[in-house]
């Protein structure tokens, strides 16, 4: 996610923000590079604030965000609109976890808590018990056509979010699933890291 966010953040020319929690931050694990995700640096000269001697244009390139004439005003919150757009259109990021079986509940969970997640489910699995997991990988765009058409199958009588914070994604959830289920949420605030055991528990109260 370190290395694309640098990618899209280069393509798109704006900001992005990698989250994380606690737990990833002081994660000690192998770190692979791989090489899809290894890109070559694009042309700037287009953009760049480096300096013109260092680019071959003769444009100066200013970076601004007042513009006093009504037009360029215009048109410029209409470049961004469409690059939102686009961003929408082809940045969406998740993974889904055993959303081939006909799972009772989902759990939407990002972070730690996925993987913990992850470990719970497979344990329901072996007890006969079929869940499923969406994990957002991007805030922004949210994958809403996924937590709905995941949310709304015929066999999924329940949706959860389960996270590592006071539920700062719930609201992201409900608005995705349009009421067409009860969103329900589980948490914890950091420090105490909810177990797998504690995870299936919470998921069979669901049931």
């Amino acid at each position: 996610m370190t290395m694309n966010a640098f990618t899209l953040a280069e393509k798109y020319r704006g900001p992005v923000m990698i989250l994380g929690d606690g737990m990833i931050g002081q994660m000690m694990e192998p770190v692979e590079f791989p090489d899809h995700l290894k890109s070559e640096p694009s042309n700037k000269d287009d953009w760049a604030t480096s300096g013109m001697d260092k680019r071959k244009s003769n444009k100066r390139n200013l970076v601004r965000s007042l513009f006093l004439d009504p037009t360029e005003l215009n048109n410029n919150n209409l470049a961004l609109k469409a690059k939102y757009a686009q961003m929408k259109k082809e940045e969406i990021l998740y993974e889904g976890y055993n959303t081939d079986s006909e799972y009772k509940v989902l759990i939407v969970s990002y972070g730690t808590m996925s993987r913990v997640c992850k470990t719970a489910i497979d344990m329901m699995k072996e007890e006969g018990i079929e869940v499923g997991l969406l994990r957002p990988k991007t805030l922004f765009p949210f994958p809403e056509e996924a937590v709905f058409t995941a949310a709304t199958r015929k066999s999924c009588k329940a949706v959860i979010s389960i996270e590592m914070s006071m539920g700062q994604m719930v609201e992201d959830v409900e608005r995705c699933v349009k009421g067409q289920r009860k969103v329900d949420f589980y948490g914890e605030c950091g420090g105490d890291i909810p177990t797998p055991e504690k995870i299936v528990e919470i998921i069979k109260g669901l049931l």
